[in-house]
């Protein structure tokens, strides 16, 4: 779910973001049940999280699977308006970090994310990372 352009690459990035979350909605997702508008920048920290369940993905189909299931879960069987996981607040990694680590495209994502939040304003420089086991 990368780009694999090398040139201006967190440019890039930032500006697909949206184009792949279209894409999953598009196949067979849902649009989230309300909105809700986030202030308070800039932040000076981001959340890293584990889906636990479904397990890693290594391709944009089986990721778009994965996510479906989050989706499902998270609506369903939860409750939520839709997946609770979104750059403003947290990043969440598809796959359970006690039986296998994140795959190098996951931590790169992270970097381009990262990148992409302090790029527009959304994260300061100076930021940290916490795990959600840390809260």
């Amino acid at each position: 779910m990368i780009s694999q352009v090398q040139t201006k690459q967190n440019l890039f990035f930032c500006i697909t973001i949206r184009t792949k979350k279209e894409e999953i909605v598009h196949k067979n997702g849902r649009e989230p049940t309300s909105i809700t508008n986030l202030t308070g920048k800039p932040l000076s920290f981001y959340i890293i999280h584990h889906t636990y369940q479904p397990p890693n993905c290594y391709d944009d189909d089986e990721c778009i699977q994965r996510v479906q299931a989050i989706q499902d879960l998270h609506q369903n069987d939860q409750g939520w308006v839709d997946i609770g996981y979104h750059f403003l607040v947290g990043i969440c990694i598809i796959g359970d970090f006690r039986t296998s680590s994140p795959n190098e495209k996951a931590l790169e994502a992270i970097r381009l994310w990262i990148d992409c939040g302090i790029e527009r304003g959304h994260v300061t420089e100076a930021y940290y990372i916490i795990t959600h086991r840390q809260l």
